[in-house]
């Protein structure tokens, strides 16, 4: 069992900015993807309901039912499966990138400081956590 690294990102609010999957490349074959944070503080929801965005590939969209699993306490922010992507929050500034798998944020915020983690091909365990800190 190898250990975890640990990377740190330092960006200011309001900058964009990007978190590459470490150990993922153009050339890389990933069937499913998960992006998760531990820490992070979700913008309160400006609608009365949770939903999530769905994205091909292709960049159609369409609204699906959205939901969150407790499996621990970090917070499943994108889901590629089937050629599809699923962004469960933060549709608004939040993308998968759709060829190195890096996640996007336009505009980062105060509350997405935190620890990010990539899980490739359904791998429970990520190579390498990444710490967002937002000044």
């Amino acid at each position: 069992i190898s250990a975890l690294s640990y990377q740190t990102v330092v960006v200011k609010a309001g900058h964009s900015v990007n978190l590459t999957c470490p150990g993922v490349s153009e050339l890389s074959l990933i069937s499913a993807l998960e992006w998760r944070c531990q820490g992070c503080n979700l913008a309160p929801s400006t609608s009365s309901s949770s939903s999530s965005s769905l994205a091909s590939m292709n960049g159609t969209r369409n609204s699906a039912g959205g939901g969150s699993h407790g499996e621990t306490s970090a917070v499943k922010l994108v889901e590629y499966s089937n050629n599809a992507v699923v962004v469960w929050n933060n549709q608004d500034r939040m993308s998968l990138d759709s060829q190195t798998y890096a996640l996007l944020f336009f505009p980062v915020r105060h509350y997405d400081h935190g620890e990010y983690t990539c899980l490739v091909n359904e791998r429970r365990r990520p190579d390498t956590i990444i710490h967002l800190v937002v000044q």
